[in-house]
């Protein structure tokens, strides 16, 4: 899901690089017939997430490549018009130009360049620019960001701590200059748009859309306030709303 949880999933674990990459393509190919009759386009698919560190367990980028070159294949094996994309992460640590060389000497026939940019951790718009636009003139790839956002407001509103809180990531609002409320968040991302439409990217995907309130704590307080905060822990294991239930340590133990 992102660069520090790239484990194996359990049905393939003990696989070789080579049965990983064979699992793999049947997975896609699989994938890709369950979608397709369903009437749905399907104009791209990416191979892996965030894949900066490893992919499926895989951290020599020799073997991830060879990876890569799997899922690749696989989707175009099923329909060369679609888009193969590869997405990385952390631009600020030059990670896309760095990545479209690496992709480049092992010889991965994909099409877009795709990176998450969240200014709380990512480095400016500027930076992004040239890493995108470094990518599009030197590598000849297509790019686009695959998750961005900002956030509306500081207000917890059902007893998680936000991702986004005082004391944690603040800085940002000093640097960037977009304050926490609904214009702030809409000019971030008008910027972010226009960053990415100046050199000519594909588009910007937002992440999370549909990650919301699950019980609303605003306006509680005390006992009132304790019980719904309680009642949400029960739904969140319930039914995995948030970033993860227990369920999850079967697959990350961390």
């Amino acid at each position: 899901t992102d660069p520090s949880k790239q484990q194996t999933p359990k049905a393939w674990e003990g696989m070789s690089v080579g049965e990983k990459a064979e699992v793999l393509s049947a997975f896609l190919t699989d994938s890709l017939d369950k979608i397709d009759a369903t009437g749905a386009e399907i104009a791209m698919v990416q191979v892996g997430n965030e894949t900066n560190n490893a992919f499926i367990g895989e951290s020599d980028t020799g073997d991830m490549c060879t990876l890569f070159n799997a899922g690749a294949k696989a989707v175009h094996e099923f329909d060369e018009n679609i888009k193969v994309v590869i997405h990385v992460t952390n631009p600020e640590s030059s990670n896309m130009t760095r990545w479209a060389g690496i992709l480049a000497a092992n010889q991965v026939k994909y099409d877009v360049l795709a990176t998450s940019y969240y200014p709380s951790w990512h480095g400016t718009l500027a930076n992004l620019k040239d890493q995108l636009q470094t990518v599009k003139d030197k590598y000849g790839k297509d790019v686009m960001v695959a998750e961005t956002s900002y956030a509306f407001t500081l207000d917890d509103t059902d007893g998680h701590d936000n991702t986004i809180r005082e004391g944690t990531n603040t800085d940002m609002m000093t640097e960037t200059k977009y304050p926490f409320t609904p214009q702030g968040q809409a000019s971030f991302l008008r910027d972010v748009i226009d960053t990415v439409n100046s050199v000519g990217g594909l588009g910007v995907y937002y992440w999370e859309s549909a990650w919301i309130t699950v019980g609303d704590t605003t306006g509680l307080t005390g006992e009132e306030y304790d019980t719904r905060v309680a009642q949400n822990k029960d739904i969140w294991e319930e039914c995995g709303s948030g970033w993860a239930s227990s369920y999850a340590g079967q697959y990350d133990p961390d």
